[in-house]
């Protein structure tokens, strides 16, 4: 008998889970899976405890030596080490439990160190406390947040927009080379396991919080670590950035030099907008009250734009949401140009488009298919932590491209913020003379509200003077 047919005979509590392929199973999965089929649950002992129950179950019945037996018997291995680690940081006798509290020391008892063991035997040393693979770590599955309403909607005008060549075209082999990359991953046990919670989201600042925080528990272990070290933070970390992107990936020489703000050079650069619009403007996500849901439907971004550029104004509704879509990758694309840079993100937190520029022509911009958030790996696909990933491999290696491309026809765009804004563009160059993000008023048209307002106070001291002489005649 399959083991696909000795799951569906088992009469599983959770037999929803183990339908889906075993590449899937893991500890990650299941506390998503969990959470959100029993979000009154709170105690992640009893999560545990529930997969381990189901993991026995398992064992006893799946055909030993089967692909699904292994991962099961890895799996249950896992758990019971993340049970014990835990539990020693804890202070606790029980192994088995996750939240256990630390025996008291009574008065005048001296705290007496662990006594070490013995043995020599290899297999009873546990794995160094809290430590993952690199293929474990950007396996990881990040959650979905949730979201507030936004309450104001202001703009602030940009002089960073930059307009690429018509048409923007699709990057289609980003997603088959960020899951040929995940391959290669190292599998030494040097990183420390991330806190994953289900965040809050509501203004664009705190979508930036949000993706900063997942990019430093997890991307910043590993980049911190190469040759030439790099790491994800605002732009006020990297002196030589021009222009207000969000988020910038940045690198330097050595550790020391990564945190000088001086001696970094800017690697990529990353616009954030906040998913409550980017879901009125992108098919493939729904919200109610508060929940974000990846839907099947799909929307190609730069599909959208091609058709964007290309639409007449008669005052539609389309017309507002498809100018709306040529503002934000104009954006992105500003500051791409304006740092001299080859790569960028367009992101909401939950859905993610990675961008780049042509070699031979740096106008020319292509965007990537959706990433969501809590993309995971499969047999053939990367997770969305790998494609993040993938995306810093080819912005250190490739990093630079110049060009001059015009600003956009309509004038200055207005940056799409849900929070308010006190941000100013800086010079960049001779070439990028950036202006305030304040609207200045033209010279012309000041001169003309001077003038006639000089005419009115004009008009108005004749008619009074002509009412006083008229009076005095009558008299």
């Amino acid at each position: 008998m399959s083991s696909k047919e000795i799951l569906n005979k088992l009469k599983l509590r959770h037999s929803s889970y183990w339908e889906r392929p075993y590449t899937q199973w893991g500890i990650n999965t299941w506390e998503l899976f969990y959470s959100e089929a029993y979000p009154e649950v709170t105690s992640k002992r009893k999560l545990r405890n529930d997969f381990g129950g189901e993991l026995d179950v398992l064992v006893r019945n799946l055909e030993p030596g089967t692909r699904e037996s292994k991962k099961v018997l890895a799996l249950k291995r896992k758990l019971e080490v993340s049970a014990f680690t835990c539990s020693q940081k804890c202070g606790s006798v029980n192994e088995n439990s996750e939240y256990a509290t630390p025996r008291p020391i009574e008065l005048g008892e001296e705290e007496r160190p662990a006594v070490k063991s013995k043995s020599t035997n290899k297999e009873n040393v546990a794995p160094p406390v809290d430590r993952l693979t690199e293929s474990e770590l950007f396996r990881v599955v990040l959650l979905i947040p949730r979201l507030l309403s936004i309450t104001t909607n202001n703009t602030t005008t940009s002089a960073s927009s930059r307009a690429p060549e018509n048409p923007v075209k699709s990057w289609n082999t980003f997603l088959a080379d960020a899951f040929s990359a995940s391959l290669l991953i190292s599998a030494d046990r040097k990183f420390n396991s991330p806190e994953i919670i289900r965040p809050t989201a509501s203004i664009e600042s705190t979508t930036i919080k949000l993706f900063l925080r997942a990019m430093e528990q997890i991307n910043n272990q590993r980049l911190k670590c190469l040759l030439k070290p790099a790491r994800w933070d605002t732009r006020a970390q990297c002196r030589n950035t021009f222009g207000e992107p969000d988020v910038i990936l940045f690198g330097a020489n050595n550790n020391e030099l990564l945190h000088s703000i001086i001696d970094t050079k800017l690697l990529a650069v990353a616009e954030v907008k906040p998913e409550q619009l980017m879901t009125n403007l992108i098919k493939g996500t729904k919200l109610y009250k508060g929940k974000v849901e990846i839907t099947d439907e799909r929307e190609e971004l730069f599909d959208l734009y091609n058709s964007a550029v290309d639409m007449v104004d008669y005052g539609t509704n389309d017309y507002t949401k498809y100018e709306k879509i040529i503002k934000i990758v104009q954006q992105a694309f500003g500051y791409m140009v304006v740092n001299n840079l080859r790569y960028g993100i367009i992101t909401s937190y939950v859905r993610t488009w990675f961008l780049k520029r042509d070699q031979d022509n740096a106008n020319i911009i292509y965007i990537s298919p959706m990433v969501p958030i809590n993309q995971q790996h499969i047999e053939n696909q990367a997770s969305f932590l790998e494609c993040v990933r993938y995306f810093e491999d080819i912005s250190s290696i490739k990093t630079n491209a110049y060009s001059l491309p015009p600003k956009p026809d309509h004038g200055n765009y207005q940056d799409l913020d849900s929070s308010n804004s006190d941000q100013s563009d800086h010079d960049s160059s001779d070439d990028y003379k950036l202006k305030s993000k304040r609207k200045k008023v033209n010279n012309l048209e000041v001169n003309t509200r001077i003038t006639r307002s000089k005419s009115a106070q004009t008009t108005t001291t004749w008619s009074k003077r002509k009412a006083t002489m008229k009076e005095k005649t009558l008299k």
